[in-house]
């Protein structure tokens, strides 16, 4: 297997993907029927995020809770074949979790209309404040 690559990291989710795995004498001499993708907070005890399902290449990891300010996750996979699923795993991928925004500038101005409710805010400009990139999506 190869290491999993990142595709979007956000306060309450993380995706990645990986490739086919298609070289059978790595996988037991028969195609991968499934992917298995362990996660860890800890990098020692893993958990299972899709028990199984059908054969995909991406997964979004997506919680319930922030995941803990600049905290680091970690990602690996397992194929299964028809005989079973491997037992050596893929490269580790650590995963650096997104973080609120701090610093945000309070709501500016509002209207209140029959139909609709109009707020504006002033863009965060100042990337420091923001994991040092800024925005691409605010919250409402």
């Amino acid at each position: 297997m190869t290491i999993p690559e990142l595709v979007d990291v956000t306060p309450l989710s993380i995706s990645i993907k990986w490739s086919e795995l298609t070289d059978l004498n790595l996988n037991g001499g028969d195609f991968p029927i499934f992917y298995q993708v362990e996660y860890s907070s800890n990098n020692s005890t893993w958990s299972v995020l899709n028990a199984n399902g059908p054969l995909v290449f991406q997964y979004t990891h997506t919680v319930t809770t922030i995941f803990p300010s600049a905290s680091t996750q970690y990602y690996r996979l397992k194929a299964k074949n028809n005989v079973g699923l491997g037992t050596v795993p893929s490269p580790v991928l650590s995963v650096v979790a997104d973080s609120i925004p701090t610093g945000m500038t309070t709501i500016t101005n509002g209207t209140i209309n029959p139909t609709d409710i109009t707020i504006t805010w002033t863009a965060l400009t100042n990337t420091t404040l923001n994991g040092g990139d800024p925005p691409i999506f605010y919250g409402v």
